[in-house]
């Protein structure tokens, strides 16, 4: 039988397929504010121009264009007083932005032209709509990602999906068209069109995120103290502060039934401590008599209902603690992803998701699998 190559769907970046003749020479350039008295200074940059944007010569025209003039009135935002534009100034066969080379003259000469107009307008904030202009600014100018074969034709496969990483903030790539400037993601209006469960997100981004940072160009992120690597005596110091000052406390799990390799606890917004039970391999990190120490310390923690605690769907929490190490959690008072729920019910539930929409906390996931694939 012919062997089935699993990578076959991914190609390199290659010589484009479409020809030179097909494509058309006319450019939508990027726009700059005609209004300057507003205390907001913020670029929204896309992807390619449309059929619209061609006939128009505007950035962002037509419908996706009406679209985002939505929700920029939603966040009390003039477009007027936005730079517009995108990561690439022609228009790509059939739209798709990925029938042009990432280093091919297209695009880069549409970036090259991005950072002339960006350096010159000297945003606060870059607000990237879709995955070619995060790509852009979070990896930079010439980091090129590779395609994937699709049957609607070939599509960039980058490395920071634009699923995990709208809403959060972030400083651009050195190399990128404007260095080292705060900037956003977000999905693009167009995506939008195709899935409207993406304009809650949008609109969550600009009116919580957008107008607000758009106004100040330093880029503040919270500053917490997270204790990893604890010896023993750390921990159990850490566990018995805790019981004695009886702090409204946040615990999370990773892992399920029989397989629970770590438990963290915050005592604040800035500080918590992670207690490790197990190795990536999933060896035990500690001796037993070592190890029931820790459990017996942090079973008088999770059991004192004077504790208040706080859970993100706790219930599988809560479950997994008492079906496999006999723990009755105690003093629940909150849980983030319930709280949520009932706030936006046809929203997303995840931490992940919430962080986003509720801190400046930037996408961390990614972390845990680089630290992974180093071990």
């Amino acid at each position: 039988m012919p062997h089935n190559d699993e990578f076959a769907d991914l190609v390199g970046d290659s010589p484009s397929t479409y020809e030179p003749s097909h494509l058309c020479n006319k450019t939508v350039k990027n726009v700059f504010p005609i209004i300057t008295n507003t205390p907001y200074r913020l670029a929204i940059i896309g992807e390619a121009p449309g059929s619209d944007e061609i006939s128009s010569g505007i950035p962002f025209f037509g419908a996706s264009g009406r679209e985002l003039n939505k929700i920029l009135d939603h966040a009390k935002l003039l477009r007027d007083a936005c730079f517009v534009g995108n990561i690439c100034q022609h228009q790509p066969p059939g739209n798709k932005i990925a029938n042009f080379d990432w280093n091919g003259v297209e695009i880069q000469s549409g970036l090259a032209q991005l950072k002339h107009d960006l350096h010159n307008f000297k945003p606060n904030l870059i607000w990237c709509l879709g995955g070619s202009s995060l790509h852009a600014f979070r990896c930079g100018s010439l980091d090129s990602p590779p395609k994937r074969k699709t049957k609607e034709g070939p599509q960039f496969v980058f490395p920071n999906s634009i699923s995990d990483w709208r809403g959060s903030l972030f400083a651009s790539h050195l190399d990128s068209p404007s260095p080292g400037t705060k900037a956003v993601a977000s999905f693009h209006p167009a995506a939008a069109l195709r899935n409207y469960e993406y304009i809650p997100l949008i609109l969550l981004d600009a009116c919580q995120k957008v107008r607000k940072e758009s106004e100040f160009p330093e880029l503040n992120l919270p500053q917490r103290r997270l204790l990893v690597n604890l010896s023993i005596d750390e921990i159990l110091a850490e566990l018995r502060k805790v019981k004695l000052e009886k702090p409204l406390i946040s615990v999370d799990i990773e892992g399920g039934v029989g397989s629970l390799s770590c438990l963290s606890i915050a005592s604040s917004a800035t500080f918590s401590f992670i207690i490790p039970f197990t190795r990536m391999d999933g060896t035990s990190l500690w001796d037993l008599p070592d190890e029931c120490l820790i459990w017996r310390h942090t079973c008088s923690v999770l059991s004192d209902p004077t504790i208040p605690k706080i859970f993100q769907n706790g219930l599988y929490d809560r479950f997994v603690l008492q079906f496999s190490y006999g723990i009755t959690v105690r003093g629940c008072v909150e849980d983030t992803m319930l709280k949520s729920w009932e706030l936006y019910p046809e929203l997303p539930k995840g931490l992940g998701f919430l962080a986003s929409i509720f801190t400046n906390e930037p996408y961390w996931k990614e972390e845990r699998i680089q630290a992974e694939m180093k071990t």
